[in-house]
């Protein structure tokens, strides 16, 4: 098939908890992933943590299917503190 439905299913992720982010396919096949930084399991992801996403994306008469899978790698960020007071941090490393 020369051109994609964009419309995206979502599989199950991992151990099927909810998508991180969002997988958009134009008609052409192209597609993009956005990640969702301000939900808690992407800011839970430490340093060598990973998450994965699968996407299912179909042809336009459906006749095919395509299995699109992301990988999410976690990072250490550095502790902030917002506002005017001064303050100390301890990160729980577990």
């Amino acid at each position: 098939e020369a051109a994609f439905n964009t419309t995206v299913t979502s599989l199950n992720n991992d151990e099927g908890q909810s998508p991180l982010g969002t997988l958009t396919i134009l008609a052409d096949g192209t597609w993009t992933y956005n990640v969702d930084n301000s939900l808690t399991g992407v800011q839970e992801l430490g340093d060598g943590d990973t998450r994965v996403e699968r996407f299912e994306v179909a042809s336009i008469d459906g006749s095919k299917t395509q299995i699109i899978e992301v990988t999410i790698e976690g990072s250490d960020d550095a502790p902030v503190i917002a506002g005017t007071d001064i303050g100390g941090v301890i990160e729980d490393t577990d």
